[in-house]
This record gives C-alpha cells, structure tokens and sequence, in this order.
C-alpha cells in the first residue's frame, strides 16, 4: 500500500495508480532498495553489518518512498487513458493534448518546480481551457451509444 504525508500527491496516488501495479512496482522497489542496501553492507565486517543495515534504514526509508512515488506516478499516469479522450477509440498509445499538458504538469508538481496550490490552480485552469472540447465529446458519444442520428442531447444532460 502507498502511503504518503503530502495529502496532494496522496490523492493523485489514490486515481493513477492501481492496486494490481501497485504491488508488483512495490516488489521491484523493495528489491531495488535491498541491493543497494547489500551494495551499502559489503564494505563493513560481518559483526556490524547488522546494525549498520539498521543505520541505512532509518536514514533513508522515509525518503525513498516518497522518491518511489515521484518516479513512478508520472509512468503510471502516461500508460493510462482518460476516459473521454478522442483518441481512446484508436487504440493507440498517444494520449490528446489534454492529458500531455497534464502529464507535465504532474511531472514539474512531482520535482518541486511548483507547489500544490500552483499544481491545483493550473489543474483546473487546463480543465477550464478545454471544459467545452470536453463536454463535446461527451455529447457525441452519447450520441453514438444512442443508436440514433435524430437524437437531440444537451450538454448539460451528457455530462
């Protein structure tokens, strides 16, 4: 399970990442983390290798978590598709403009270059830029679904 104390980036976590990849990215991260860990031990005699692995610990697990979710989220985020995007129904693996702005966005919010009131602002801003694009293509697939040519949506019902 993640876990972190940026309630920002907890809530991104919670809608990108997956249970079902959470777990096999947490293995690779504790492996990753155990080697570098043993790397870290070779260069100590037997009898201290036990408390100095405890060292390493406590000095560098609450960092690394939080490291591994900033390295992480943005992969997640570029294998996922949104689920009005106009390129879902290509099957290709291109994401629309929307969700490359958004994608940068995370990544400048995950390096520090903004903070999460900018990240929020911005956020919405893109979300604002594009609401009638948006709300386009909700009402074409409905639409579509509707089986009819003649049927009349407003965008306010579609979406």
């Amino acid at each position: 399970m993640i876990t972190t104390d940026d309630p920002l980036l907890a809530l991104i976590v919670r809608f990108v990442i997956s249970e079902e990849r959470d777990k096999r990215i947490d293995e690779e991260f504790i492996q990753r983390q155990l080697a570098t860990m043993r790397e870290y031990l070779e260069r100590f005699p037997t009898a201290e290798k036990q408390s100095r692995a405890m060292e390493w610990i406590e000095r560098h697990a609450a960092n690394y978590r939080q490291e591994w979710q900033k390295q992480v989220l943005p992969r997640q985020a570029a294998e996922k598709r949104c689920s009005d995007c106009p390129l879902a129904a290509t099957g290709g693996e291109q994401h629309c403009d929307i969700h490359r702005e958004w994608i940068q966005l995370l990544q400048n919010y995950l390096k520090n270059q903004i903070d999460s009131r900018v990240y929020v602002q911005e956020a919405l801003e893109l979300l604002r830029r594009h609401k009638d694009q948006l709300r386009f293509r909700q009402v074409n697939r409905v639409r579509e679904n509707c089986g009819d040519l003649n049927c009349h949506v407003s965008p306010e019902r579609a979406g």
